[in-house]
């Protein structure tokens, strides 16, 4: 059977950054995440100008999606995170890492990182199987859909598991899956989604 989630792709090196995360957008715009406005049950607590004293606080680009990412943009300020001063797979060595992009006004939604359309779902890899997953952790800054899954839109979940095995194409991604996931407490994952390995297995 024909894995229709490269369709479009298919004369296309995937390897070509650009591209991928555009289709990755493109899939992830299909559907809404929630069935209701979320952020009106939480005062859109996950977008961190809401608390702009905070210099930490905002979202990492996955590797590679600086290549179409807006950095320029006068609604954000990026900083670079290398291996030299956070926790990053060793493989990637010290000046390796990822920009991260701190919101200073409300973003054009279009133009949102993976994983801002994604929050708060999240990658994780347990023995040879990924998945999305919803988790109680301190990084998911209390979002009601934790609480209530029930509200995340079936057809989301759909289009999110088809992005993710695109993603996971990247090798420098899903060895930053791996390192993450050393991290994730398997008792905290509430909620679990396959990510099928189409692509994967097809050695793409």
């Amino acid at each position: 059977m024909t894995n229709n989630i490269l369709e479009g792709l298919k004369f296309v090196d995937l390897k070509d950054y650009r591209v991928l995360y555009e289709k990755v957008y493109e899939i992830l715009d299909r559907f809404p995440l929630s069935k209701t406005d979320c952020g009106k049950l939480c005062g859109k607590i996950c977008c961190c100008y809401i608390v702009p004293e905070e210099e930490e606080a905002g979202m990492e680009l996955l590797p590679g999606e600086e290549e179409i990412f807006p950095l320029e943009a006068d609604w954000l300020k990026p900083r670079f995170l290398s291996g030299a001063m956070y926790e990053y797979p060793p493989e990637w060595g010290q000046h390796a890492g990822c920009f991260q992009i701190r919101c200073i006004k409300p973003c054009p939604r279009h133009e949102r990182p993976v994983n801002c359309r994604l929050f708060p779902l999240k990658f994780f890899r347990e023995k040879e199987n990924y998945y999305l997953i919803l988790a109680k952790d301190t990084e998911s800054y209390n979002c009601p859909l934790l609480e209530r899954p029930e509200l995340i839109n079936p057809e989301f979940i759909d289009s999110a598991k088809k992005a993710a095995s695109l993603l996971l194409s990247i090798p420098k991604f899903r060895q930053l899956v791996d390192w993450d996931s050393a991290a994730i407490i398997p008792d905290d994952v509430t909620v679990r989604f396959p990510i099928a390995a189409g692509i994967l297995a097809a050695g793409i």
